[in-house]
């Protein structure tokens, strides 16, 4: 079982992460643009190989991608106002 929109996100991630001026390029906010934008993105799950074809042809679509980008652009601007990389954690009381 897979997700494909994980994939398709993961790639057009990286395509943009060379247009926005200034993004953080660090695992944690990488992790926190992702995670932020698949949860804004309907899953697409698959069980097959050839599902998994099919579902990425069809994500791939100029409406697909509109919908990946927006999610991708929306979560780099979230996630520069507020990044979590280098605060240090603290203990719950």
């Amino acid at each position: 079982m897979k997700n494909v929109v994980e994939n398709l996100v993961l790639r057009e991630y990286e395509r943009l992460l060379q247009t926005v001026p200034g993004a953080c390029t660090c695992a944690l906010c990488k992790e926190d643009v992702m995670v932020y934008a698949l949860n804004r993105l309907q899953p697409h799950y698959v069980a097959t190989p050839a599902g998994e074809v099919i579902a990425g042809v069809e994500m791939e679509k100029v409406q697909g991608q509109a919908d990946i980008a927006v999610a991708l652009m929306d979560a780099f601007r979230v996630v520069a106002a507020a990044p979590r990389h280098g605060k240090r954690a603290t203990k719950a009381r």
